[in-house]
């Protein structure tokens, strides 16, 4: 039978750790808090990769969340901080989300 994991959370790790990026894209919000720690992974992969993710499925709230998870980061890695300020550049090029109003 095996292990399913029960949370989002989980789900996304399990992707995330599988390279199932496109799977990890589909969770949208819900795998957001476990893309931001892996951005923090020492794997150069990883970290691409969740860098690639956050920019498809981020906003500015995403960008606000990867600027705390440095902050209280305490002893990062350089990569990871260079992964972190990647993600929330790309994602504040796409510039914001259009509102209900705008559709």
């Amino acid at each position: 039978m095996g292990w399913r994991p029960g949370l989002p959370e989980e789900y996304a790790t399990v992707l995330i750790a599988s390279r199932r990026w496109d799977e990890v894209v589909a969770l949208g919000k819900q795998a957001e808090s476990t893309l931001i720690d892996a951005l923090f992974d020492t794997d150069r992969e990883i970290q691409d990769g969740a860098v690639a993710a956050l920019a498809r499925l981020g906003d500015v709230g995403t960008v606000r969340s990867i600027r705390a998870a440095m902050r209280r980061g305490g002893d990062l890695e350089v990569k990871g901080v260079y992964a972190a300020m990647k993600a929330a550049s790309l994602i504040e090029e796409k510039g914001p989300a259009p509102s209900s109003r705008d559709l």
